[in-house]
């Protein structure tokens, strides 16, 4: 079976802990050509260098000597704890709520942001052995850092290798278990080595496997549909066969209505006789936040509330409107060719507000007119579209009687759409549960 990679530096990053615990000891230098003394601070870095750079830092020579004093940190072993060992196969849910961020300008705001469900598997006991040696060239220097380093450590000290808020094994302590005072042996004789004090430190630290994160998600609706035929037996209702649809009950939180008014979303109570507009933000913040021309509102335009959408992306204009920008390739396809303006035949015509008739030039009606100077014999009624086709203007479309149609004016670029009795914008209109939504 092929295992799914992960490393996370978990011991490497008890270790840095370890380096910076070690840093920042100072010692007092003696006096030099009649200066006073000054506080000199030790370093402190991990003892495994590679050689290359060993070589380096020893200026490519055999007989550089190393400079003193220092500190370093080695890890010298590992191993189980079985008397901290728990049910390795516990696992902790933790339901989280972040802050939400303002897209903006990055930083973060009072209002509620994404929530996430967090599963962290049981980590695993282990007792970390770590090396501190402390170099040193004189007895001075030695018995300076000493009583520095174990008045604060000795005989533990705490270490944290994570500032994250869900990491359950980022804190430790850390054991000091022995100390060797010197590397040194008497008599010295005439040789003068440099001088080691190790610190040998127990850390008793876990190892985590990786937690299972993921976003959580609102139920925005339940469809319940109610058909004249039973399904059989492990067979869902309205998969293969599934009779004729008596009714549909689709639910919401707050099974809210909407309005819209060519580019303006104003939303609505329960119902869609509810004309009075609520407020946006209270609905928003139960889902997260609005990012401005980013976010989008779907329409459906048909009983299929499954089925294909119109999409825009929407802000806030104030508290109880919201404007869209709507993707025009998300329109309803055009049933006619496009008018090229919208007009009142008995105000406007050609010369008088209109172009000189050319041939094609098609307009829709908001009037009625009969025969004319301006118009010629045509009679026309409201809602029909005519067109100036070989000298003369002829009806193209009959309103009276038609069903749904859609059409572009391209005098304003609005999709318009006939509903049996008035010409609309293509996406006015009540939308109720189910048939708009949110893509915060």
């Amino acid at each position: 079976m092929q295992l799914d990679y992960f490393y996370d530096k978990q011991q490497p990053r008890f270790l840095e802990q370890i380096v910076r615990a070690f840093s920042g000891f100072q010692y007092m230098a003696g006096s030099r050509n009649g200066n006073p003394p000054q506080l000199q601070t030790v370093p402190c870095r991990m003892a495994s260098t590679n050689r290359m750079v060993a070589n380096i830092m020893l200026n490519q020579s055999a007989n550089t000597l190393l400079t003193v004093p220092m500190i370093t940190v080695w890890q010298t072993g590992i191993a189980g704890s079985t008397e901290r060992l728990q049910n390795r196969n516990h696992i902790d849910t933790r339901q989280i709520v972040e802050r939400a961020i303002d897209p903006q300008t990055g930083a973060y705001t009072s209002a509620r942001g994404q929530s996430y469900t967090l599963q962290r598997i049981m980590p695993l006991p282990f007792d970390m052995k770590v090396q501190v040696d402390i170099w040193t060239s004189n007895m001075d220097q030695k018995y300076q850092l000493e009583e520095q380093i174990l008045t604060i450590m000795w005989p533990n000290f705490n270490i944290q290798n994570s500032d994250n808020a869900l990491d359950w094994t980022a804190l430790t302590e850390v054991q000091i278990e022995d100390i060797t005072h010197s590397s040194r042996t008497i008599p010295i004789g005439t040789d003068s080595e440099i001088d080691i004090m190790t610190i040998q430190l127990n850390l008793p630290i876990w190892l985590s496997p990786p937690a299972k994160i993921r976003q959580q998600n609102i139920i925005e609706q339940i469809v319940t549909n109610i058909n004249d035929t039973a399904p059989l037996p492990g067979v869902l209702a309205d998969a293969g066969n599934p009779g004729t649809l008596l009714a549909r009950d689709i639910t919401t939180p707050g099974n809210h209505y909407i309005k819209v008014t060519g580019n303006e979303i104003t939303l609505l109570g329960s119902g869609a006789q509810d004309d009075e507009p609520l407020p946006w933000q209270p609905f928003l913040d139960l889902y997260g936040f609005l990012r401005p021309s980013m976010s989008e509102l779907h329409l459906k335009k048909t009983d299929d509330i499954e089925g294909p959408a119109i999409i825009g992306t929407i802000q806030l204009a104030d508290a109880n409107t919201i404007i869209w920008s709507i993707d025009p390739d998300t329109l309803p396809t055009n049933t006619l060719d496009p008018v090229a303006a919208v007009i009142d035949p008995v105000r406007t015509f050609p010369g008088e507000g209109l172009p000189p008739a050319t041939e094609g030039t098609r307009y829709l009606l908001i009037n009625e007119m009969g025969p004319s100077v301006a118009w010629g014999p045509v009679t026309a009624h409201y809602g029909d579209i005519i067109q100036y086709t070989g000298g003369q203007w002829v009806v193209v479309f009959q309103a009276a009687g038609q069903g749904v149609q859609h059409v572009t004016n391209l005098h304003t670029l609005n999709q318009l759409r006939w509903t049996g009795v008035d010409w609309v914008l293509a996406i006015d209109g009540s939308y109720g549960p189910g048939f708009w939504r949110l893509h915060l």
